[in-house]
């Protein structure tokens, strides 16, 4: 791991969550040659966590803002990944989102 790339917090938080979450592994080719995006399944949320705590280098991660908060990731199920994404009628979607946004995924 390269020195001073992640904060104190950080490394402590990493350390802790291995100790408690199931190992999760990441397959990376040996030669990289140049920049190099990962993308992971967000899960509510809990994908970007998993890649940032189990990554086996270091990596900025970019996560896509409506995610974050409750409020807007109910709007984006709602307004794009049911209906338009999906096709479904606003009717389903609405059931869908209710409990997409409130039940926890395991990864």
């Amino acid at each position: 791991m390269e020195k001073k790339f992640y904060g104190p917090l950080f490394v402590f938080l990493r350390a802790l969550v291995q100790k408690v979450y199931p190992k999760y592994s990441v397959q990376i080719p040996e030669k990289i040659k140049g920049p190099v995006v990962y993308i992971s399944q967000y899960q509510n949320l809990f994908g970007p966590f998993i890649i940032l705590f189990w990554f086996p280098r270091c990596l900025h991660a970019w996560i896509l803002h409506v995610f974050l908060e409750q409020k807007s990731c109910y709007k984006q199920y709602m307004n794009y990944t049911f209906t338009k994404r999906f096709g479904w009628n606003r009717i389903l979607a609405e059931k869908c989102g209710d409990i997409e946004i409130k039940v926890p995924k395991k990864a």
